[in-house]
């Protein structure tokens, strides 16, 4: 048994503020880097077309998802960079 702020789940955890709120669990941000990583290497062999396509799926696919958050301080942070 462990406390709702120390728990994820689905990507997701809750805030241990005085009014809970869904925020995206710490490991997330970094999953999106290293995804994003694999798909913009260069020794993929693919044209930068294909790249960007690939790309902005699954940016737009991550974003939606981690939309439903309600602190989008972190999105905003690593959007912006």
């Amino acid at each position: 048994m462990a406390r709702p702020a120390e728990r994820k789940f689905l990507g997701f955890s809750i805030s241990n503020a005085r009014e809970p709120k869904r925020r995206i669990a710490a490991k997330g941000p970094g999953a999106l880097q290293a995804e994003g990583s694999e798909l913009t290497q260069r020794t993929r062999g693919i044209s930068i077309e294909q790249m960007t396509k690939q790309l902005s799926g699954y940016l737009r696919g991550w974003k939606s998802y981690f939309g439903f958050c309600e602190t989008p301080s972190v999105l905003k942070r690593w959007i912006n960079g």
